[in-house]
């Protein structure tokens, strides 16, 4: 045997002359081979200038004094080139790019793609530089995540696990733009699914947060879903009436108004007083709370929202005894509340700021603050009707036989709609003859309105006509 078996250094031989010389060849290939680095392996022809101990892998299609010497490694030796034939396993420091690379064998293959190895870093960073925050970087303009096929002893699937240490942790996906936040999705503090939004990167919103428990979906800032309106979901969604504020039988002109006192239909000052001015749909509550009560909608126990079209500061809502705040911004605001199991009966809706503006105010069931329903005029002033319904006239004649007589004057004036109760009734008399109208009083009440009647002021015909206000309001 006159070489070693794996890096191929010359052997002295017994009797052999000169000994210094075979000895100062195997030196200078064990040189060259060991702690084996090269300065490239791309090119097919040597390169001009090169210096002494210079070492390239030999690119593919070789030519010029490198000629069928694919793959080998060649070696500035003595102002020749020289050749080293790598055996599989041999591992090579690569200048350029400045990488491992190995031979199988057939080809020369990067480390990462060409070796099994299990390995931990402390960071890593592809195209880029970790940090202490961010241990695994990677700059680029696409990242691929592909599975491993069935074929190749995968089950074809890819998966992400991203994990947290406790709840109170974040687990999320973080988008942004020029290196400030604007979009994150994931489990942010809590275990709920959510997704929130920033315009700067400081101030966030909630888009959806998704209920651990239940799957609930809830929209703490409203939905632009048009469809809503139109679909099968339409119909009497909002437990307010008159929630634009667009029915007025009062002619409430806007301005301060007493605790108790009704303004615009169905609605009425708070415990407090109110003062408030409605222009253009937009209401703008001054100061003070408005007030409306429910009749008996069967919320006890229910997750109810209120909301509103563009506050302009934040609005104290209390449903029922239970307080949420609408926060000041622009489209469809709203707050979420789940009412007591006690809350039977009439429920009151409670609306408190001091110099917010806001449109169409709106209280429906369910997390999902919905976009406006809007309802016929005619539906809208009918519903108003069953509370408070003002000039429903009547007229009639008779013949009183001696003063006094209330009978023949007795007439009544329905309402278009059944009363929720009872009502109190004022009267207006506009024209009358032979009686005194001054004694007009009510003779009874029920639902369908009032029986109205008035003392003849003597013999004779007796004729009356006028307009009647009901109020069945709380």
């Amino acid at each position: 045997m006159s070489d070693t078996p794996h890096l191929k250094l010359p052997l002295i031989e017994a009797s052999q002359a000169q000994k210094h010389v075979t000895h100062n060849e195997a030196l200078m290939r064990l040189d060259a081979v060991c702690q084996l680095a090269v300065k490239d392996r791309t090119r097919t022809a040597p390169p001009g200038g090169p210096h002494e101990g210079d070492r390239h892998i030999v690119a593919v299609g070789a030519t010029g004094a490198w000629a069928g010497r694919d793959n080998r490694i060649a070696h500035r030796l003595d102002g020749i080139w020289t050749f080293l034939e790598p055996e599989p396993g041999w591992f090579c420091w690569d200048a350029d790019p400045g990488s491992f690379v190995a031979w199988t064998g057939s080809d020369w293959v990067a480390i990462e793609t060409g070796a099994s190895l299990t390995a931990e870093y402390e960071r890593l960073g592809v195209n880029t530089t970790p940090d202490a925050t961010n241990r695994l970087a990677v700059k680029s303009n696409a990242v691929l995540f592909a599975p491993v096929e069935v074929a190749d002893g995968g089950n074809g699937d890819v998966r992400f696990v991203v994990t947290k240490e406790a709840s109170a942790n974040t687990a999320s996906l973080l988008f942004q733009d020029a290196w400030s936040g604007r979009a994150e999705i994931g489990l942010a503090g809590d275990d709920a699914l959510r997704a929130k939004v920033s315009a700067d990167g400081s101030a966030w919103s909630d888009v959806f947060v998704a209920d651990p428990a239940t799957g609930a979906l809830g929209l703490p800032n409203g939905a632009m879903l048009a469809a809503l309106n139109g679909g099968p979901l339409a119909g009497l969604r909002n437990l307010l009436i008159n929630g634009d504020f667009a029915v007025n039988q009062r002619g409430f002109a806007g301005g301060a108004l007493a605790a108790g006192s009704y303004g615009h239909d169905r609605w009425k000052a708070g415990a407090g007083g109110a003062d408030y001015s409605v222009a253009a749909g937009v209401v703008t509550l001054a100061s003070g709370s408005l007030v409306q009560v429910i009749e008996d909608p069967g919320l006890a126990g229910e997750t109810v929202t209120v909301s509103v079209d563009d506050p302009s500061a934040d609005i104290t809502v209390d449903v029922a005894g239970t307080g949420a705040t609408i926060f000041a911004g622009s489209g469809r605001r709203g707050a979420t509340v789940t009412l007591d199991a006690g809350a039977t009966g009439e429920v009151t809706l409670s609306l408190s700021a001091s110099g917010a503006s806001f449109r169409r105010v709106q209280l429906e069931t369910g997390a999902l603050a919905t976009p406006f329903e809007r309802r016929p005029v005619g539906l809208e002033q009918m519903l108003c009707a069953r509370y408070y319904t003002t000039s429903v006239p009547f007229a009639s004649s008779g013949y009183a036989s001696s003063a006094g007589q209330t009978s023949p004057s007795w007439t009544t004036a329905p309402p278009t709609t059944a009363l929720r109760a009872a009502p109190a009734v004022t009267v207006h008399v506009f024209a009358s003859a032979n009686l005194d109208v001054g004694s007009a009083d009510v003779l009874a009440t029920d639902l369908l309105g009032a029986t109205l009647q008035a003392p003849s002021s003597g013999t004779g015909r007796i004729y009356w006509r006028g307009m009647v206000d009901y109020d069945a309001e709380f």
